[in-house]
């Protein structure tokens, strides 16, 4: 554990210039707009790393919190959240999807209903989302949760919801969830890691209900996935919380630059010189088509 500390510590270390810089920024389009590629095309991904990973992914499903944000660890059945009980929402949820998982669903989200985790302090409830003009927007959405009953119930615990406009979460967000289910359903292992959550900038004011839940400017998701080939790759995506023009594609960007923005680090526990070689590209056609 003291190894995997000084680990994070190393590499929050070397991120604090860059991290220092766009927390600064307080309009989102303008981050997102320098890290957009000019042709909103595809990276071109490193060959050259040919190992496979372990079948096992749930070790990777996990992130180093940006150091400046409150958090508190929880773990739910199928998923683990970093709650900010200042904020009311999540900094980040991950979770794997498998293809065993999606192909023998137990149960659908009739079964569950939104409820406040009352474990965990400045956790939202019902009454902030009523009338508020905003969709209670799952992270770890219900339709990666229907292999088991009560994974089902824990992604509808408001740790793992936030405001997101009903726009984007009926819209790029939700053909951005189906994306990562499709791209698990055709990994030669079946499995995709996704960490996901809101972008935090030094300038948010707005705030839903008595709890004064913080509606975020914007959504980040990254994943970790297999080529056909069998070799891994990354991709990343940050998304205004409105209506997105351009679908996906627009909002593609590589993991390196999710990280510049919000201050993570995300598949922390992936060795460093994994990180610099799949983090640093992305393939939107490769991810989209799952090819």
């Amino acid at each position: 554990m003291s190894d995997y500390l000084s680990k994070m510590s190393r590499r929050r270390k070397k991120r604090n210039t860059i991290r220092r810089t766009i927390i600064t920024m307080c309009l989102l389009l303008v981050v997102v707009a320098f890290f957009m590629p000019v042709d909103g095309g595809e990276g071109s991904a490193s060959s050259s790393y040919s190992s496979q990973l372990p079948v096992n992914w749930d070790e990777y499903a996990v992130a180093a919190t940006n150091p400046d944000l409150d958090e508190v660890i929880v773990d739910y059945k199928g998923f683990k959240v970093s709650f900010n009980p200042v904020t009311h929402i999540p900094n980040w949820v991950a979770w794997t999807i498998t293809a065993d998982r999606l192909n023998n669903p137990v149960v659908s989200r009739n079964s569950a209903s939104f409820t406040p985790d009352r474990r965990v302090s400045g956790c939202a409830v019902p009454a902030d989302y009523r009338r508020s003009g905003y969709d209670r927007g799952h992270m770890a959405p219900a339709a990666d949760m229907k292999w088991d009953e009560q994974a089902m119930k824990d992604c509808f615990l408001f740790t793992n919801i936030a405001p997101q406009a009903t726009s984007l979460n009926t819209g790029a967000w939700n053909k951005l969830e189906q994306a990562c289910r499709n791209q698990a359903s055709v990994d030669s292992l079946g499995t995709v890691v996704v960490i996901c959550g809101p972008v935090m900038t030094s300038g948010y004011t707005s705030t839903i209900g008595d709890t004064e839940v913080v509606v975020p400017p914007a959504f980040f998701k990254v994943a970790l996935y297999r080529r056909t080939d069998g070799t891994p790759a990354t991709i990343g995506f940050i998304m205004n919380n409105g209506k997105v023009d351009g679908g996906m594609q627009k909002c593609a960007m590589t993991v390196d630059q999710v990280e510049a923005v919000t201050g993570h680090d995300f598949f922390a526990t992936l060795p460093d010189s994994l990180q610099q070689t799949i983090e640093s590209n992305y393939e939107f056609y490769n991810f989209s088509t799952g090819r």
